[in-house]
C-alpha cells in the first residue's frame, strides 16, 4: 500500500514533469502566441498592418460649440432622435456630420438644451 504523502510528492512530480514538456510539445505542434504582432520567439507574427490611430477621447461640450453640433447632429441620415424630459428640457442624441470639427466627425453625441434656450451642451462617449 502506498502511502498518501508518497502518492501526493509523485503526482507533483507528474504535473511538474507536465508542465515542462508542454511548452515543447506546443511548440513542436506549430503554436504560435503572439502579442502586438510579435512571437515569444520574437518573431514577427498576425497581422502587421497597423491601424490608423483613432481619437479615444470623451468629449463635454458647452455653449455655442454645443449648439453647433446639435444643430449638426443626424441619424441614419435624417435629424437626430429627440425628446423633452419632464423638466422641459430637450435631449436629442445622433451623429456629429457639420465639417467645422473634423476631429469629431461621425461621433455620436447626447446634447441637452435647458428649458430656457440658453444652456446647451453635449456629451460624447470614448469611443473603444
Amino acid at each position: 500500500m502506498v502511502a498518501f504523502d508518497r502518492l501526493y510528492v509523485y503526482i507533483v512530480g507528474i504535473v511538474l514533469v507536465l508542465g515542462l514538456v508542454m511548452p515543447f510539445d506546443a511548440q513542436a505542434n506549430g503554436l504560435n502566441i503572439c502579442i502586438n504582432g510579435v512571437s515569444l520567439s520574437g518573431q514577427s507574427c498576425g497581422n502587421t498592418q497597423r491601424q490608423p490611430a483613432r481619437n479615444t477621447k470623451a468629449y463635454n461640450i458647452d455653449g455655442a460649440v454645443a449648439q453647433h453640433i446639435l444643430l449638426n447632429l443626424r441619424w441614419h441620415n435624417a435629424s437626430s432622435t429627440n425628446g423633452i424630459s419632464a423638466n422641459g428640457s430637450m435631449h436629442s442624441v445622433g451623429r456629429y456630420k457639420g465639417a467645422q470639427y473634423p476631429e469629431i466627425q461621425d461621433r455620436i453625441f447626447s446634447c441637452t438644451v435647458t428649458p430656457n434656450g440658453q444652456n446647451f451642451n453635449c456629451k460624447s462617449w470614448p469611443v473603444l
